[in-house]
């Protein structure tokens, strides 16, 4: 009988999870955030890159690319 059992925290442990990542994916309230408009420049981003693999060299360009396209700023750090 351990298979329910199992299965109904493994159910739960996806319900929690999914509710707390998707409970940080709204919008700010009212009156938090900066008090500027949304004009006040461009769009600045941060990216810590984990490795010097083709991989993360990859991602990293593609970082770099996308926020260049869309006119953001990009600050980039790795973390080694």
């Amino acid at each position: 009988m351990p298979t329910p059992a199992r299965r109904r925290r493994a159910a739960s442990l996806l319900l929690l999870g999914t509710g707390v990542l998707l409970s940080g994916c709204g919008p700010y309230p009212a009156g938090s955030g900066s008090s500027g408009s949304a004009d006040d420049g461009p769009l600045t981003l941060g990216f810590v890159n984990g490795g010097d693999s083709r991989f993360h060299t990859c991602l990293q360009r593609s970082v770099e690319i996308a926020a260049k396209d869309d006119f953001a700023r990009l600050v980039t750090a790795n973390s080694r």
